[in-house]
């Protein structure tokens, strides 16, 4: 219970710098961040004790534990990212937006932890209305106003269909608990077919959670929502919305569906090459670098799907090193696009050109995020993808992972055009890209997180989520 109301009292405390206004609001991110870790440290000394929360509706064990820190630790290495974005743009508000993500921070939080479906809803709402309203901060900017318009209007249609599953679910089996749900699929597997309805509420179920993790065909909404919010708006629907939701996804399937997998097994196995596929031959062919980022984020939502196709006692384990893993590169490779367009004012790839003699270090940020999602050794990248191929391999759907070997050298493709342009082209006449304090921080950290882990995977994937 203390991570949960750990993370909601992050939210009113941003939201009480706000009222202070003057002096105090500026003080918001560094208290912030403080305040970020005594949660993340609340959160570890619930390890190993499985508390149950609102009459069991959920489960603090230590699968969300693990989950929560790391959405935790994402929304902290986030906060010195806001720069100019928190500082010109929203200078009257900034601890309103602060309180609006913490608070989305929390929902997703819900989503880690729930037992119930109905928690899962409720923690899903608590997110996703958070980055409706962040999507369009820029109230003047048209492209702002459309990324909003359209994750919102979408993302109510898509709760929709996650309600209607939910309430087939509950009208096949009586129950909204994930154990009962597995506990009635494997019944029915022992004497007969599942019932209908109970198959179609997993297959809505599904679309509702597919369309938050950006696989495809539910994929649409984000290069233009991820295009036209703001970019720290977006770097953090990148890492938060996805990390939370992906969770959610794979507890449902661990705990809820395990029993199942002849039913939802061969339709995660199309969605996810198909997301391999499209993510990565869209992101290719663009010119702007954001859009592209935002490709890449759908082709990534693939690779975590393989340890959902390959269910298994490791897949969280699994799921968790590669999301810390992508975390940490979305990250970097933000932060250095945010300066930038800072700068320049676009996002073209020719913004990038010459970066690594005038400024080493955004270079140095920008070639460890782009070649740890690549997947090159020794990166957290690299043994996230290996993993994963490992999970998908030891079951009946291994053409997969011919599929991801494909779509990694595709993405191998793009992500080494900003790297050639950032060593072998000229700098521009407009001169070098500056970065300040907090993106050197932010930079040092990821590329620190990143080699760690790649040297040694096994400070995640030892960890018993059980």
């Amino acid at each position: 219970m203390e991570t949960l109301l750990a993370t909601a009292f992050l939210g009113i405390l941003a939201m009480g710098t706000e009222m202070l206004g003057g002096n105090v609001r500026r003080l918001a991110r560094p208290v912030l961040m403080v305040a970020i870790l005594v949660a993340i440290g609340l959160a570890l000394r619930g390890w190993n004790q499985n508390e149950t929360l609102l009459g069991g509706m959920m489960v603090l064990d230590n699968y969300a534990i693990a989950f929560s820190v790391l959405l935790l630790g994402t929304a902290g290495l986030l906060l010195p990212m806001a720069g100019a974005y928190l500082d010109r743009d929203m200078a009257k508000h900034q601890g309103d937006v602060l309180a609006v993500m913490m608070f989305a921070v929390a929902g997703g939080v819900c989503m880690t932890a729930y037992q119930s479906l109905v928690m899962l809803f409720v923690g899903l709402e608590i997110l996703s209305i958070g980055f409706y309203i962040l999507a369009g901060t820029r109230k003047r900017d048209l492209l702002s106003n459309e990324a909003a318009f359209k994750y919102f209007l979408l993302g109510a249609f898509s709760t929709g269909f996650l309600l209607f599953g939910i309430t087939l679910l509950y009208g096949v089996t009586g129950s909204f608990d994930l154990e009962n749900l597995r506990n009635f699929a494997a019944t029915q597997g022992r004497i007969g077919e599942l019932p209908m309805l109970f198959n179609a509420g997993v297959l809505l179920l599904l679309v509702g959670l597919l369309f938050k993790i950006s696989a495809v065909p539910f994929h649409f909404w984000a290069p233009d929502v991820y295009e036209g919010a703001p970019t720290w708006i977006t770097v953090t629907m990148a890492t938060v919305v996805k990390t939370a939701s992906f969770a959610a996804l794979l507890r449902l399937m661990l705990l809820g569906l395990s029993t199942a997998v002849q039913s939802w097994a061969p339709i995660i196995t199309v969605v996810a090459s198909l997301t391999l596929i499209v993510g990565n031959v869209l992101a290719a062919i663009q010119p702007g670098v954001k859009r592209l980022l935002a490709l890449s984020s759908v082709s990534h939502a693939g690779y975590l799907l393989f340890a959902i196709v390959g269910l298994s006692e490791n897949s969280a384990g699994t799921a968790l090193l590669y999301l810390t893993g992508y975390c940490l590169a979305s990250l970097a490779t933000f932060a250095v696009l945010m300066q930038v367009i800072e700068k320049h004012g676009d996002d073209a790839l020719e913004r990038f050109n010459g970066l690594g003699r005038s400024n080493p270090l955004l270079a140095s940020g920008m070639t460890v995020g782009l070649l740890s999602m690549a997947g090159i050794p020794p990166l957290a990248g690299f043994f996230g993808k290996y993993l994963m191929f490992q999970q998908v391999l030891a079951g009946p759907y291994a053409w997969l992972a011919i599929v991801g070997v494909l779509a990694a050298l595709a993405g191998a493709y793009y992500y080494f055009r900003i790297i050639i342009a950032m060593y072998s082209k000229p700098v521009p006449q407009s001169g070098g890209v500056a970065e300040p304090a907090g993106t050197r921080f932010v930079l040092i950290v990821t590329m620190a997180g990143t080699v760690l882990l790649g040297v040694l995977p096994t400070l995640l994937t030892s960890l018993e989520l059980k």
